[in-house]
């Protein structure tokens, strides 16, 4: 079965109706080790599945780099440290 983030939401009766308290909420119980399992889960969902990245899009916590080519970027310039004395 798919892992479904906005059914646990509910199960831990947690709100996602404003994404920062959401997040924050998140947070409290992933340092203070609560669910750890089920947060491991929604994490893969926020990150991967269409309906979390959707929910999490404008949030701080369920980001995935993103590769950076120099090359084909344009200006490397934009890239380099000046060090200006």
């Amino acid at each position: 079965a798919e892992f479904d983030g906005i059914r646990l939401l509910k199960e831990l009766e947690i709100s996602h109706d404003d994404l920062d308290e959401l997040e924050k909420t998140i947070s409290a119980e992933v340092l203070a080790q609560k669910n750890i399992e089920k947060w491991e889960g929604y994490a893969a969902w926020a990150l991967y599945s269409q309906v979390g990245r959707k929910l999490h899009k404008n949030g701080a916590l369920f980001i995935l780099p993103k590769k950076v080519d120099l090359h084909k970027s344009g200006n490397k310039d934009d890239y380099s440290i000046k060090i200006v004395v």
